[in-house]
């Protein structure tokens, strides 16, 4: 399964970087990837995933970057701009030493075609501050906010970054040269994409075995997931608490908000 190879990525990445603890067996799949407004794109090498980024859209449950910057997402859609969130974001190590970003920038060029043909206004990103330079210089987003403490890397600091459309440019460096034909391949990725559908049994059996977690969730969140996913029961935990990490360890779950079956 795509979305399982990719988040194992993603787990492994995030322990070699220090943001979790090494052999910690831990619940990846949060409430945000099971949303319609999201997507997770993956980059294979033959069979093997060596990138992959989780496209969030904004909806009554919010951003996992609200656990941190809420103040700020607030002040953005106080201004009825429509926003995504680009999470999640793992690179294989080995493609990363060969080739030279060239991956991550056409990920990040998928990315931003979808949100193109989303109408979104934004996409917002929370990166380590070591990294704001590379996010500023190749990908045009440009710093909003923080550093802060982030919980769901182990109190790591990090910054929130915003692209904004009016402002965009073409900041692809290394792609000008055969932009036609990337943009060509970039729709045909798209277009044959077929999104990851979470009926009923497909949840069931990601409930059995994990636990979902969103901060500061609120009824009108519970009543939109009630809405989507009717056949399962949906209730606030927890209330008040600002516990989110994108892992969820299984030791924490008594703190998390569940997702269990109906009766």
């Amino acid at each position: 399964m795509d979305l399982l190879a990719s988040l194992r990525l993603v787990q492994r990445r995030y322990e070699l970087r220090g943001y979790l603890p090494e052999g910690e067996e831990c619940a990846d799949l949060t409430l945000f990837h099971i949303l319609p407004g999201s997507r997770t794109v993956v980059v294979r090498v033959g069979s093997r995933i060596v990138a992959t980024a989780t496209y969030v859209r904004d909806s009554p449950l919010g951003l996992p970057a609200d656990l941190v910057f809420s103040d700020s997402l607030t002040a953005i859609r106080a201004e009825g701009r429509r926003m995504v969130e680009i999470s999640g974001l793992a690179i294989d190590e080995r493609i990363r030493a060969e080739d030279r970003g060239r991956v991550g920038i056409w990920l990040f060029q998928v990315l931003e075609e979808m949100a193109r043909r989303s109408n979104v206004d934004d996409m917002v990103i929370t990166v380590n501050p070591r990294h704001v330079g590379y996010y500023s210089r190749r990908l045009g987003f440009g710093p909003m906010d923080g550093p802060r403490p982030h919980p769901s890397v182990q109190g790591a600091d990090a910054v929130l970054m915003r692209q904004v459309k009016e402002a965009a440019v073409d900041h692809l460096v290394w792609w000008n040269r055969k932009k036609e034909v990337n943009e060509v391949f970039v729709s045909a990725f798209l277009n044959k994409t077929q999104p990851w559908v979470w009926d009923s049994a497909r949840l069931t059996e990601w409930a059995q075995r994990m636990r979902f977690a969103v901060a500061n969730i609120t009824e009108g969140g519970c009543s939109y997931l009630r809405n989507l996913f009717p056949e399962f029961e949906w209730s606030r935990r927890c209330a008040g608490s600002k516990m989110f990490r994108s892992h969820v360890p299984f030791t924490d779950c008594a703190s998390a908000y569940t997702l269990p079956l109906a009766s």
